[in-house]
């Protein structure tokens, strides 16, 4: 499918500033914990790395049989155990159900449905499960990282909407979501990851202001996006939409939205014809068989057209 990446940007950025503050600060909050998690672990590279040159550079004094040394390394690697699995469940059990949260505020607000930050919704509903399938999702990611980098990037894109589809249905089976954002990402990757270089600019930006534009823009308008991307590849681009499984009802809506669906964006024009068609069939099909009053045979009556009628 092609990704009209200047559509999105528009919708995005409407939807953004609509609701600008709300946005931002759901934004930060994305921001504190998943940036923090990383510069985290970067301090602790860091600090392995000066240790172990440290050792390195006195390597000639031979202290491997000192007990008080011994104790002390034992002690390090303890809390170093301790540390990682603390985060690791933090991650798991705190992180993923705020990011989920995220995600929810951001696909509501795209229908201008955004009531609050709706930043615990990912712990009020079904709260397990919206834990093991994020816990499966990032595990198959891992697992596929492991295999030179570039397979855990493509499967990473596969499963990029799971989130999106737990902040809509909560109660989904988590293979049910896996296989969904495969399915709705089939196809789509390149795309999504040319739309994802897009914003490389502001991310530029970004770092020469020392993230500050990145906490008062850059995040917020790309998360906007982002729900906008999930619903083009859902099929519930419409300007109808409303939150929830089904995706479509009565959102209130301040925006005249051009449709994702105009000719060459990525949805057969034949396929709209029909519909349009569809649409405006009439209520009685006695006259299904009458000719247009200049004798030309309309286009219904050539398709219902059946031999031997």
């Amino acid at each position: 499918m092609y990704i009209n990446r200047g559509e999105l940007k528009h919708r995005g950025s409407f939807r953004f500033r609509a609701n600008y503050w709300h946005a931002v600060l759901v934004a930060f909050v994305y921001i504190l914990l998943n940036g923090g998690a990383f510069a985290a672990s970067r301090r602790y590279n860091t600090t392995t790395t000066t240790t172990d040159s440290s050792f390195s550079y006195n390597a000639c004094y031979s202290l491997a049989d000192d007990p008080t040394l011994q104790w002390f390394t034992g002690l390090a690697i303890g809390v170093i155990l301790i540390a990682f699995a603390v985060g690791f469940a933090f991650a798991i059990f705190v992180i993923n159900p705020i990011n989920v949260g995220v995600d929810t505020f951001f696909l509501r607000n795209s229908s201008g449905e955004a009531e609050g930050f709706h930043l615990g919704d990912g712990f009020k509903y079904n709260y397990l499960n919206v834990v093991k399938t994020m816990f499966f999702m990032n595990l198959w990611i891992l697992l596929w990282t492991l295999l030179f980098i570039v397979p855990g990037i493509i499967k990473s894109y596969s499963y990029r909407l799971v989130p999106y589809i737990l902040a809509e249905n909560p109660d989904i089976d988590t293979n049910e979501a896996l296989r969904r954002s495969e399915q709705l990402m089939s196809g789509n990757k390149w795309e999504t990851f040319i739309y994802d270089l897009s914003f490389i600019g502001w991310y530029i930006l970004s770092i020469f202001t020392c993230g500050i534009l990145s906490v008062f823009w850059v995040s917020p308008y790309k998360l906007s996006c982002d729900a906008e991307l999930y619903r083009l590849l859902a099929g519930k681009s419409g300007e109808d939409y409303s939150f929830g499984v089904e995706g479509t009802g009565t959102g209130p809506s301040g925006y005249e939205e051009s449709s994702y669906y105009a000719p060459g964006f990525g949805r057969n024009d034949s396929a709209a014809t029909g519909e349009q068609a569809s649409s405006s069939t009439p209520s009685t099909s006695s006259h299904s068989s009458e000719t247009k009053s200049d004798g030309v045979v309309s286009e219904e009556d050539t398709i219902e057209y059946k031999p031997g009628e």
